[in-house]
């Protein structure tokens, strides 16, 4: 009896010490797992970017500086789908075109045009520490009006010259066979990414604000807006930073004071390399 007590014993103190050990070297080796984990996790990201990628790349694309592309785009717009008014429609022409001359050579002037030309709006600066989030470090400072384009220019040239990963680019081109357009009365990132414009992205890279905002739009939390109607569109586009495409969304908000849609948002996908004023 007492020999099997022993026995016991001696296996118990055996166990003890394999699991004590056992634990030891995990402890040891929990960087190293952490960061092969890391690895192969991070692998398996670029091997999925590049899945995603490839299959943007097998479109059709069309330069987007065609004469008629603004009409043939307009005209692959599902209108019927999202019932828009006669004024809504025929100021949906005008401005897709405006937004495409701007998105296929921005410039400062065409930029202020854009957002200020036979819109009531506010301005309120927002200077950004980094591309990648305009929204930080805001200085909530309204301007007036006769400042505006001093203060807006200061904030084009400070990002044009900053030091950046991500250059000003330009589209050169988009696909008209994969045309999506959705009306909602949030610009919340569920109606965007997740909805009936849905394109799919890899990494969301949101347009550069300088601090406009229009009159008759309500904050929600988190920065996003309702007190629509917004009008949703997306289509993948090429742009002259990068060999691969990616979709772009843009936003637009109905001012029923003024009868027009005013820019609301663009988020480009990050294989699109590149940062935009909206």
């Amino acid at each position: 009896m007492h020999g099997i007590s022993s026995n016991f014993t001696a296996h118990l103190l055996i166990l003890a010490l394999s699991i004590g050990a056992t634990l030891s070297v995990r402890t040891a080796l929990q960087p190293q797992y952490s960061q092969e984990r890391r690895r192969i996790e991070g692998t398996a990201r670029t091997k999925r970017v590049q899945q995603i990628a490839a299959a943007w790349n097998t479109l059709r694309y069309t330069d987007i500086s065609t004469p008629d592309l603004p009409e043939t785009f307009f005209a692959r717009l599902d209108l019927q789908k999202v019932q828009l008014t006669p004024p809504q429609q025929e100021r949906l022409r005008v401005r897709l075109r405006e937004i495409f001359e701007y998105l296929r050579n921005h410039t400062f002037e065409s930029y202020l045009e854009l957002k200020t030309n036979g819109l009531h709006y506010t301005f309120t600066p927002s200077r950004t520490s980094e591309l990648s989030s305009p929204e930080a470090n805001l200085i909530s400072t309204t301007y007036p009006e006769s400042d505006v384009k001093a203060s807006v220019e200061d904030v084009w040239n400070s990002l044009r010259t900053k030091k950046s990963p991500l250059p000003m680019g330009r589209l050169t081109a988009i696909c008209l066979d994969r045309v999506r357009i959705a009306v909602t009365h949030t610009n919340s990132p569920g109606s965007i990414f997740n909805g009936p414009v849905a394109q799919g992205f890899t990494i969301a890279r949101s347009s550069v604000n300088p601090g406009f905002s229009y009159e008759g739009l309500s904050d929600e939390t988190g920065g996003w807006l309702s007190g629509g109607p917004f009008l949703l569109v997306s289509f993948p586009a090429r742009s002259a930073s990068l060999s691969n495409s990616g979709p772009v969304y843009i936003s637009l908000w109905w001012s029923e004071m003024d009868q027009d849609w005013a820019p609301n948002r663009l988020f480009t996908d990050g294989l699109l390399n590149m940062a935009i004023f909206f």
